[in-house]
C-alpha cells in the first residue's frame, strides 16, 4: 500500500531506495499494521478502551488489513531463503479488511470493553497526538494517526495474504502475558479485580454522571448560587441520571452488607478518627492557624439550615458514594491496585469538591477523608458502612456547625 506523506513514511522510502541502490540482492516486504505479542496496535487500542469507551477515528479513515507477524516472520523466512525473486516488493496483509472502528470492537469483544466509535477531523487528532507524544509511551503518535487516516488498502498492491485473523485468540496472544493490576497478588489486589470485573458494563455510564456532576457543580457555581442551593440542584440531578443510566446497579455498587462485627468495628473506628479530625479543625478552640484555614468552610455548613442540610445530606453521601466508592474506586483499585487506586479515586473526589469552588481546606479534607473511606470500602468490598461512617460524619458536622 502507498504509505502517507509524513517523517515515518519518508525514512522507509529512504531505506528501500538506498537498500536498492547498494548493489546487494534484496527483497522489500511490506506489511500491513502488524498485530502479534508485545506489539504497539493491539496494546496501545486496549489502552485506549481501558481509558474511554469513546475511540477517536480519523474521518474518512482508510481500511486496513491487520497482519499477524508470524505471517510476515513467514515472508521473511521465505525471502532469506530465496524462494522469493530478488529486487521483489512484497506487501503483506492479513485476510480481512477491516475499518478502524471494526478493529478497535475487535480488540474490545475480545477484552470485555466497550468501542464506541467518535470521528473527529484527522487534524485535530493530530495535534492531540503530538500532546500525547510528550509523553513516555504514548498511545498514539501525529504518523500513526496519519497512517490511519490514509488507511493501508490491500487492494492498492495485493500481494502476499496472511492465514491469520484479528480475532479473540489473536488479540490474547498479542497481550500476553495479560494486563496485570499492580498489587494483583495480594489478596486486596484479588479482591478489587473481581468486585471491578463485575462491575465492567456500568463503568463508563457511571464515569459520565460523574464528570456531569464535576461540571454541573463548575457552571452552578459560576453563577453566584449559594453554595447549598448549588448542592441541592446538582445532586438530585446526578443521582436521577445515575438511576437513569445505571438500571438495577445500586445494589451492585453498594454491595451486600457485611456481617456485624468487623465491618462494624472499621466503620466505627473510621468516624471516631474523621470525627476527631473535624472536632479539631471546625470548634470554637480551634488553633488559630486552622481555624483561619476552615473558616470558609464553617461559612459554608453554617450558611444552611440545619434541618433542611440533615435531610438533604443522605441524597448526598448516597450519591457521592456510589460514583467515587462504588465506581469510580473499584474500578481504578481494579486496575491500578488497592493502594494507587485508593489515591487516584480519593484525588478525583478532591477535584470535583475543587470543581464548584470549594475552600482548599474543604479540597483537602475530602482528600484525605476519601482516601479513608476508599480503605474501608476496599477492606470490606461494600459501601455500607463507607455510607454509615459518611453520614454519620456530616451530620456531626451540621451539628457542631450548622445555622
Amino acid at each position: 500500500p502507498t504509505l502517507p506523506p509524513g517523517p515515518y513514511a519518508d525514512t522507509k522510502r529512504r531505506g528501500e531506495a538506498e537498500v536498492r541502490a547498494g548493489g546487494v540482492p534484496y527483497v522489500v516486504v511490506r506489511p500491513n499494521v502488524v498485530f502479534g505479542p508485545g506489539d504497539d496496535f493491539v496494546r496501545n487500542a486496549f489502552r485506549s478502551l481501558v481509558a474511554s469507551a469513546f475511540v477517536p477515528v480519523p474521518m474518512g479513515a482508510g481500511p486496513l488489513a491487520p497482519v499477524a507477524s508470524d505471517d510476515v516472520a513467514e515472508a521473511i523466512a521465505e525471502a532469506a531463503t530465496g524462494r522469493i525473486p530478488d529486487g521483489s516488493t512484497v506487501p503483506v496483509h492479513g485476510p480481512e479488511v477491516l475499518d478502524v472502528s471494526e478493529a478497535f470492537a475487535r480488540v474490545g469483544a475480545a477484552t470485555g470493553l466497550r468501542a464506541a466509535p467518535v470521528r473527529l477531523p484527522a487534524g485535530l487528532l493530530r495535534a492531540a497526538a503530538a500532546l500525547l507524544s510528550s509523553l513516555p509511551d504514548p498511545i498514539v503518535t501525529p504518523a500513526q494517526i496519519g497512517l490511519l487516516a490514509r488507511g493501508l488498502d490491500p487492494a492498492e498492491d495485493p500481494g502476499r495474504q496472511g492465514a491469520t485473523r484479528l480475532d479473540a485468540a489473536a488479540v490474547a496472544r498479542a497481550l500476553e502475558p495479560g494486563p496485570r493490576a499492580p498489587g494483583a497478588t495480594r489478596p486486596a489486589g484479588e479482591r478489587t479485580r473481581t468486585l471491578a470485573a463485575g462491575l465492567a458494563e456500568r463503568l463508563r455510564p457511571v464515569a459520565l454522571v460523574l464528570a456531569a456532576m464535576a461540571l454541573s457543580f463548575f457552571a452552578l457555581a459560576r453563577l453566584a448560587l449559594p453554595i447549598w442551593t448549588v448542592v441541592g440542584i446538582a445532586t438530585p440531578v446526578a443521582t436521577a441520571v445515575l438511576w437513569r443510566l445505571v438500571p438495577g446497579a445500586t445494589a451492585a455498587l453498594l454491595g451486600r452488607p457485611p456481617a456485624p462485627g468487623r465491618a462494624s468495628f472499621d466503620a466505627a473506628a473510621v468516624l471516631a478518627a474523621t470525627v476527631a479530625g473535624a472536632w479539631f479543625a471546625l470548634s470554637d478552640g480551634a488553633p488559630p492557624a486552622i481555624a483561619h484555614a476552615f473558616a470558609p468552610v464553617r461559612a459554608i455548613v453554617a450558611s444552611a439550615p440545619r434541618l433542611p442540610a440533615v435531610l438533604a445530606l443522605p441524597l448526598l453521601v448516597l450519591t457521592e458514594d456510589l460514583v467515587f466508592r462504588g465506581a469510580t474506586l473499584f474500578s481504578l483499585a481494579g486496575r491500578l491496585g488497592p493502594g494507587l487506586g485508593s489515591v487516584a479515586a480519593a484525588a478525583a473526589f478532591a477535584l470535583v469538591h475543587a470543581a464548584f469552588l470549594a475552600p482548599p481546606a474543604l479540597v483537602g479534607a475530602a482528600f484525605a477523608c476519601g482516601l479513608v473511606w476508599n480503605v474501608l470500602a476496599l477492606r470490606h468490598g461494600s459501601l455500607w458502612p463507607v455510607f454509615a461512617a459518611h453520614l454519620a460524619l456530616d451530620w456531626f458536622v451540621v451539628a457542631l456547625v450548622g445555622g
